[in-house]
């Protein structure tokens, strides 16, 4: 399409040398395409997407072959109007340096732009290097902070953990304590209720042998009473025959009967004296009766 649209441009400024052949428009659109041809060209092979269409394929061989086929086409406008253009060469060639030095200054114009946009781009990615390392050494400060502050709660526990410890080995050491002295209480407790039983079992066996000692006594008097058959000429007591009376059994003025199951004695005036009649002990005296172990009685 693009070599087409030159072709046809081509024919147009042919038949407008030919309706107008005196005309220097021609001519001077014809060295201007010359002058564009070659200064599209040096560019071009520069930076091609500078002088191609967009949507094109950008690249230094079609910046060739289009530019190429143009330069031709306006050297070829230039010779067929020569005779136009011999009248005023020295004019075309000044104006020819002339877009030559222009060209050659936008070039440098279009590389010191593009040096600037290299400056800049390098400056913006040099700042942002420099942003994102500051904000590196902000998060690793910020890291290395919190590092430190989860050292010291771990360090803060861990001191609250020994101190627990501590008062739990404190309170263990003391319970220890606390039940071995209940312990030596107990067994303190334990000996003394042993020497209690210990001195009570004593104390029941020497009232067991008290018992049986005064048993025999008893049984000693007893069978001493029994085998005594009355009071002799000395004053003795005697113990009569449940079945003799009271006159058969008279050894000696005022006759005093003791019972010997309850070891009471009566007088001859006594409430008693004729109610007791069988287990009798017969005493000359209260004082004989109450050698004997016998009391006097209430009535």
């Amino acid at each position: 399409m693009f070599l087409a649209s030159l072709f046809y441009s081509f024919l147009i400024l042919l038949l407008l040398s030919f309706i107008l052949p005196e005309s220097e428009i021609i001519s001077n659109i014809a060295a201007t395409g010359v002058f564009i041809s070659i200064l599209a060209l040096i560019v071009g092979l520069i930076k091609p997407r500078l002088v191609l269409p967009m949507g094109h394929y950008q690249t230094r061989r079609k910046v060739l072959y289009t530019y190429i086929y143009l330069f031709f086409i306006c050297f070829f406008m230039v010779g067929f109007l020569g005779e136009a253009q011999v009248a005023q060469p020295t004019k075309t060639k000044e104006k020819s340096t002339e877009m030559l030095a222009a060209a050659e200054d936008k070039k440098n114009k279009q590389i010191a732009l593009e040096e600037k946009d290299k400056e800049d781009e390098k400056l913006k990615v040099q700042e942002e290097t420099d942003k994102k390392e500051a904000e590196r050494e902000a998060q690793e400060q910020a890291a290395a902070k919190q590092e430190a502050e989860r050292k010291a709660q771990e360090q803060a526990a861990a001191k609250q953990e020994a101190e627990r410890k501590a008062q739990e080995q404190a309170a263990a050491k003391q319970e220890a304590e606390r039940k071995a002295q209940e312990q030596a209480a107990a067994k303190q407790e334990a000996e003394r209720k042993a020497q209690e039983q210990a001195a009570a079992k004593q104390e029941a066996e020497r009232k067991a042998q008290e018992q049986a000692a005064a048993k025999q006594e008893a049984e000693r008097k007893t069978q001493t009473a029994k085998q005594s058959t009355g009071t002799s000429g000395n004053g003795e007591a005697f113990v009569n025959d449940p079945s003799d009376d009271k006159e058969s059994n008279l050894s000696c003025k005022g006759q005093i009967k003791g019972n010997m199951n309850s070891k009471i004695y009566h007088m001859p005036d006594g409430a008693y004296y004729d109610k007791t009649q069988d287990d009798i002990q017969w005493f000359c005296s209260p004082e004989e009766a109450e050698k004997a172990g016998f009391r006097a009685s209430q009535r």
